[in-house]
């Protein structure tokens, strides 16, 4: 049925259309090509007293209607809910200051429930935008409340959530502890920031944790009060000793008793551990069937003076930033990826005095290097690739001095038709290189060729370099040979432009 939204001439100025509009834009009206023409045209009406300059009296009352006519067209309500819902729980609005934690700000929260009501309506409706959250113990009877209507808005959606607890457990919020702990079996990934005088406090969460799969521990035995009572920083810390679900660990223990940490967590169950910081790498050998072991931008804030000796893991995946690589043993590892964006300023230098050591002490034959941000010594790079035969995957991003990758280099990864000599790399199937260098062309192109029977993957992207005709026909006749060749070049308008 057709809906008549247009105002007659002969209406007063002083009724009340909006009345009508605001109830239409309460039920996120969704007007079709005609009604919108009908509203276009009421709005036309009312423009046309404000622009024949009607008394003051008149304007405001006028524009407020105007406003009101025009929401009805605007192309957000043309948003299903569906997709307004997921805008809504975009990681950009859950961010917090601490690392991995997730947080959405109270006063975010109001300003977008107060756009419209259907924004409100579906805000209200999206069961996942209340599951994430930070609780900050010992807390009030607000902090309560607030923790108590995001718990009943969440519905029965798993709960990602940041816990601050400062001091014991005896001075906490009871009412927050204990909504805490009734919600604990749908936690899903939860930060927690406390000392060893709150640990205790969460023992009712043991064997209540069946959904969590992320723990991001912070702990630090120097967050206690001077009243906390000193029992209460003895007792065994056993929360999360069973959650059938935990893989991923993310370690941050500074002055921390090593002993009661230990039966806190189940230990054969952690696939992915990141350590944040030094002092808690010493736990990495604990995890026996440890898959990846990583390092936090904050892993070297802390414990500067290094260890008495290197720390050997188990975990066949390493991520890392070169300086740690002093601190580790690394025997099983079979994919080793660097990056100093991992890390902080000044431990971005990757050379050999710090590669040798960890090669040899670890007697590592991994499979897959990845170099990424790193600055290399133009004479390094050469011996540190010969140091693993085995490399089947090479990629090396943005290594920060174009004479990291020089012809020299490329002619020696060259492989002789005759088979004669030594034969580095003689199983690499994928290689990367992207940045600016200064190796030739046809260095690049004689190398690739030379290998064009057993290398499968090649992806190149390469600033201030330009390719001949005939360069680009060599390169497309590597993919005619099956050789999965993309190539990009910056273009004068400094952006990468795929020519091949």
């Amino acid at each position: 049925m057709r809906l008549c939204l247009g105002i007659s001439r002969r209406t007063s100025l002083a009724a009340d259309p909006s009345s009508v509009a605001l109830s239409w834009a309460r039920e996120n009206l969704v007007p079709d090509d005609e009604q919108r023409a009908s509203i276009q045209e009421t709005i036309a009406e009312l423009q046309g007293p404000l622009d024949s300059h009607v008394d003051d009296s008149e304007v405001d009352h006028l524009r407020h209607h105007i406003d009101l006519w025009s929401s009805l067209l605007a192309p957000i309500r043309r948003i299903p809910r569906e997709v307004l819902s997921e805008i809504f729980l975009q990681p950009s609005l859950h961010e917090s200051p601490r690392a991995r934690s997730p947080k959405f700000s109270h006063r975010g929260t109001n300003a977008i429930l107060a756009v419209s009501h259907h924004w409100r309506e579906t805000i209200l409706s999206t069961a996942e935008f209340w599951a994430q959250f930070d609780v900050a113990l010992p807390g009030n009877s607000n902090g309560a409340s607030l923790l108590e209507l995001y718990l009943k808005r969440s519905k029965q959606a798993p709960l990602s959530i940041a816990v601050l607890a400062w001091g014991a457990g005896p001075i906490w919020h009871a009412r927050i502890l204990q909504l805490l702990i009734s919600s604990c079996e749908r936690w899903a990934h939860l930060y927690l920031e406390t000392g060893s005088a709150g640990l205790p406090a969460l023992s009712p969460l043991r064997g209540h944790l069946p959904l969590l799969s992320s723990l991001d521990l912070h702990l630090h035995s120097g967050w206690m009060p001077l009243d906390t009572p000193q029992s209460s920083a003895t007792a065994q810390p056993d929360a999360f000793e069973v959650a059938p679900c935990l893989t991923t660990l993310t370690l941050n223990v500074r002055n921390f008793p090593i002993t009661p940490l230990l039966p806190l967590l189940p230990q054969p169950q952690i696939k992915n551990l990141v350590i944040g910081n030094l002092d808690s790498l010493l736990f990495a050998k604990d995890f026996p069937d440890l898959r990846i072991l990583s390092f936090s931008r904050t892993s070297m804030k802390f414990g500067m003076d290094g260890l008495s000796s290197a720390v050997e893991i188990s975990a066949p995946v390493l991520h890392a930033f070169p300086l740690m690589l002093k601190f580790i043993t690394a025997p099983a590892v079979r994919l080793l990826d660097l990056d100093t964006k991992l890390g902080i300023d000044n431990h971005t230098t990757l050379s050999m005095d710090i590669w040798t050591p960890f090669i040899r002490r670890s007697a590592c034959r991994p499979h897959t290097l990845q170099l990424h941000n790193l600055v290399i010594p133009s004479r390094d790079l050469l011996p540190m690739l010969t140091d693993l035969p085995n490399l089947h995957t090479l990629v090396l991003r943005d290594l920060g001095r174009p004479d990291a990758i020089t012809t020299n280099l490329l002619t020696q990864l060259t492989l002789s038709p005759s088979g004669a000599g030594t034969m580095i790399f003689p199983e690499l199937t994928n290689l990367t290189i992207v940045g600016s260098y200064i190796f030739t062309n046809v260095s690049l192109l004689a190398m690739l060729e030379s290998r064009s029977d057993s290398i499968e993957r090649v992806k190149l992207e390469f600033k201030q370099r330009t390719f001949t005709a005939e360069e680009l026909h060599r390169a497309r006749a590597l993919k005619g040979k099956g050789v999965d060749l993309t190539l990009w070049c910056v273009d004068a308008e400094k952006k990468y432009v795929q020519m091949i």
